[in-house]
């Protein structure tokens, strides 16, 4: 069974006040959720956007989980974070 979203690549877009201070990329495919590219704009950097992403997306993790009464694991590597310069 398919997430309601469906499967693919899907655009995480972080905003304040209208304005876009960071963008992830995950890849939603069948018991697995790739959170590979993010970058941000470093005025934001204060806000530790990386982290922000990383707790979203094992939110995202757990809450497809229980829908899809699925048992999924967690794996957590370090990824390389940008920042628009």
């Amino acid at each position: 069974m398919a997430p309601e979203c469906g499967y693919g690549s899907f655009h995480q877009i972080y905003r304040i006040d209208g304005r876009i201070f960071a963008v992830g990329v995950v890849d939603v495919v069948p018991k697995c959720l790739s959170s590979v590219y993010f970058y941000y704009d470093p005025d934001f950097n204060f806000l530790c956007p990386g982290t922000l992403t990383k707790q979203i997306v094992i939110s995202i993790i757990y809450s497809l989980s229980l829908s899809l009464s699925l048992s999924l694991s967690l794996s957590l590597s370090l990824s390389q974070v940008y920042s628009l310069q």
